[in-house]
């Protein structure tokens, strides 16, 4: 299965409720969404919002996150958070992982927001 962890690092007051709308949508886009497996979201303190899922394959993985609310998400994407503290890492797993293993793994991994095609549609 491919696991996506998505760390954002909410940037102020204002960029929080902006999440809470789309995250909202999002999460009701990802209920419905062909090839999920499992999600969970965890957060480490009020400005530190993680998402975990598990996903079939990462053609149904990326029809999810480049349409519907999702997209209109990571085009709002700078106005919400912090891009240089944000960041997804994915891999192939075979098991679920726990919030533990899947925070250290997406902090070891080196990741640049402004460098990954989704700085392009963020405004």
């Amino acid at each position: 299965m491919l696991i996506s962890c998505t760390h954002i690092r909410i940037k102020d007051i204002i960029g929080f409720l902006r999440f809470l709308f789309y995250n909202f949508r999002s999460v009701r886009q990802l209920q419905a969404a062909p090839g999920l497996l499992q999600k969970s979201f965890h957060a480490t303190s009020a400005f530190d919002l993680w998402t975990l899922s598990a996903w079939k394959t990462e053609k149904q993985m990326l029809e999810y996150v480049n349409n519907g609310a999702h997209l209109d998400a990571m085009k709002n994407f700078r106005s919400i958070a912090d891009t240089y503290q944000s960041k997804v890492v994915r891999w192939e797993a075979e098991e679920f992982p726990t919030w533990d293993e899947a925070i250290q793994r997406n902090n070891e991994c080196d990741y640049e927001y402004e460098k990954s095609p989704y700085a392009k549609l963020s405004k």
